[in-house]
């Protein structure tokens, strides 16, 4: 066997070795909730029926958009803070109805923070 394939097979063995350990470091990693965030990772009632759109803004707010749960037909936006907790200072108490019928099928971000949403009609809001 020459040393050049004698070499790549070395290499070979080597990266199946490491593979398992990578693969477990980046489930560690990304597999797991995030503790810091609501309880346990998770939030429960933000007041939102039927989530439809998640934007994560700079300052690490959550944006969860979709339609009421008390009036089918309108659109609402809540904002939490980085521990899942309402962002108060996001309309009522981190709550915002959209105006116009229907629901909040998608959001966006522009540059200067403002939020496009996509609305039933193929309506465009910011």
């Amino acid at each position: 066997m020459n040393r050049s394939r004698s070499l790549t097979i070395l290499l070979a063995l080597l990266l199946m070795c490491l593979a398992p350990q990578a693969a477990s470091a980046a489930s560690a990693e990304y597999g797991s909730l995030d503790a810091d965030f609501g309880s346990g990772g998770t939030v429960g009632d933000v007041r939102v029926a039927n989530p439809t759109a998640l934007v994560i803004q700079q300052d690490r707010k959550i944006l969860i958009a979709g339609g009421s749960p008390s009036a089918p037909y309108a659109g609402v936006i809540a904002r939490v803070n980085r521990d899942g907790t309402p962002d108060k200072s996001f309309g009522i108490d981190g709550f915002v109805s959209t105006p116009g019928g229907g629901p909040v099928y998608d959001m966006k971000l522009l540059g200067d923070q403002r939020i496009a949403t996509v609305r039933e009609g193929n309506r465009v809001m910011v």
